[in-house]
């Protein structure tokens, strides 16, 4: 099953290419759940996709300077991992 949600999550992405840049589908590819879990909240009929993913890179460049979101289950989840999890939730 994970397999096939891979695949699903990477046509999702491949249909997107010219919204995401380039480097936040690089630090994506560092965290595979996050990138799933990104993915596969988005409502393609009502989400703006765009605000979505600009609001992601805002975080992925937070992270570069702070490491908001734990690389590995084990790690204690910050307080921008546990508002950013709300945030997936509500989409």
């Amino acid at each position: 099953m994970p397999a096939l949600l891979d695949a699903f999550v990477q046509r999702i992405e491949d249909h997107y290419p010219l919204q995401a840049p380039p480097e936040l589908l690089t630090w994506l590819g560092e965290y595979p759940q996050l990138r799933r879990d990104f993915w596969l909240a988005v409502d393609f009929t009502y989400d703006d996709i765009p605000a979505a993913l600009a609001m992601l890179d805002r975080l992925r460049r937070h992270d570069s300077v702070g490491n908001a979101f734990p690389k590995q289950r084990g790690d204690t989840p910050n307080q921008a991992w546990v508002e950013f999890q709300a945030l997936i939730n509500a989409l």
